[in-house]
């Protein structure tokens, strides 16, 4: 757990919820999401992938502010020269 989550005393906080799925726009279903990181009291999640099996729900804490990455299956990047 990260030192920031720890009040003064050094006692971790307890958490006032758990968030293990959520529903996404256009989807039928909700879905797992996965921790992608904390910065501060910002919860970084995103759709979990089918490799991450079933996913450890999420501990939210007083003041967590979640935001949702959206998954990315592939990237590619073109060396062509630009069209003229």
């Amino acid at each position: 757990m990260s030192d920031s989550l720890k009040d003064p005393q050094g006692t971790p906080p307890v958490p006032v919820g758990w968030l293990g799925k959520v529903k996404i726009e256009g989807s039928d279903e909700p879905k797992n999401v996965v921790l992608e990181e904390r910065e501060g009291n910002r919860v970084f999640v995103r759709e979990a992938d089918p490799a991450d099996g079933e996913p450890p729900r999420i501990p939210l804490f007083e003041g967590d502010q979640i935001v949702m990455m959206m998954p990315l299956a592939a990237v590619s990047l073109s060396l062509d020269a630009p069209p003229k």
